[in-house]
């Protein structure tokens, strides 16, 4: 994400609701490159599969099924008893064409790092700086900074049914 402090652009609210589509590479490996259109009003998403590790894979690109739909929501599968992660890149792009879209400032959030007795997820954002926060009067997470990524550990082993958005103790 470019953040450009001197534009007048408004903020948007972003929206990944649409059916993705494949516009290179194989679907759910490294490389693959999927478009979102209209995240965002003129605004489309590129969200590109950039690693994996530890045996780490993508099952589903984007599961609405259990999630929100208007998130970017991936279903990633890690073997048991390792620690295995995922990297996504997302670039805002004009809709319908490939030259790149700034955006001034861009919220997110994430959901959803429950865990349980052999469960601690973990989930990292970088978006090249910025500010995070989240409830430390009932910390179930810890969120620190390195560089310029904010990475979110769960840290009391509680887990919540499925995509639990009202758990405002579990995201940052």
């Amino acid at each position: 994400v470019v953040v450009n402090p001197t534009s007048t652009q408004t903020i948007s609210q972003y929206s990944f609701n649409t059916i993705p589509l494949l516009v290179s590479g194989s679907p759910n490996q490294v490389n693959a490159v999927y478009r979102f259109s209209q995240v965002s009003a003129g605004v489309d998403a590129m969200v590109t599969i950039v690693a994996t590790e530890g045996g780490a894979s993508v099952d589903i690109f984007d599961d609405n099924a259990i999630s929100k739909p208007e998130g970017f929501s991936p279903k990633i599968n890690v073997p048991a008893n390792s620690t295995g992660l995922v990297e996504f890149r997302i670039a805002f792009v004009t809709a319908g064409d490939t030259s790149m879209n700034a955006q001034d400032t861009l919220f997110a959030t994430a959901v959803d790092i429950d865990g349980g007795s052999t469960l601690k997820e973990i989930d990292e954002i970088d978006m090249g700086g910025g500010f995070s926060t989240y409830q430390m009067a009932t910390p179930e997470i810890l969120v620190t900074q390195i560089g310029t990524a904010f990475r979110g550990i769960n840290v009391a082993g509680n887990e919540y049914p499925s995509i639990d958005t009202t758990a405002k103790q579990v995201m940052f």
